[in-house]
């Protein structure tokens, strides 16, 4: 099970908000299953704006949640770290990964893609979790930024 949060961002009463819950097979994370449950649960090819998502997963490298971080325009969106450090804690996560989809269809990373890889890396050392990378997902396919590859990946 998955469930998908937003959070309550009233800075006297922070809280999770679950805005949906998805059924998933009990899977260890995987680059490969967790960007085909973006791409069937969120629809990261048909998103007409930059959508910035997390997924945390337990110490069993289980998905746990998904968490909405911003909404932006065509070609950026912007990262949002002090929410995602709250929401890191508030859901004893033992690791996560950054999904975002290029509606202009370029798979290259931005240096905005490069700088908040290095940004969320260090988030995760910082708390002692796992980084499991930042995915850019769409068309059946995904980039994991800072591979020296930029061809797509099937799903």
């Amino acid at each position: 099970m998955m469930v998908l949060h937003s959070m309550d961002r009233d800075p006297e009463n922070l809280q999770l908000v679950e805005l949906a819950v998805y059924q998933l097979p009990d899977d260890e994370f995987t680059p490969q299953n967790a960007c085909l449950y973006m791409e069937q649960i969120f629809g990261m090819s048909e998103l007409e704006v930059e959508h910035i998502y997390f997924m945390c997963v337990d110490d069993q490298n289980r998905i746990l949640s998904v968490y909405l971080n911003g909404i932006g325009n065509e070609i950026h969106c912007e990262n949002e770290t002090a929410p995602l450090a709250i929401y890191l804690l508030l859901s004893k996560a033992a690791g996560f990964a950054m999904f975002h989809n290029h509606p202009n269809r370029i798979w290259q990373a931005s240096q905005d893609d490069i700088e908040s890889n290095e940004t969320l890396q260090k988030i995760a050392d910082a708390m002692n979790v796992k980084y499991l990378g930042s995915f850019i997902v769409g068309d059946m396919c995904y980039v994991k930024v800072g591979d020296p590859s930029i061809e797509p990946l099937p799903i």
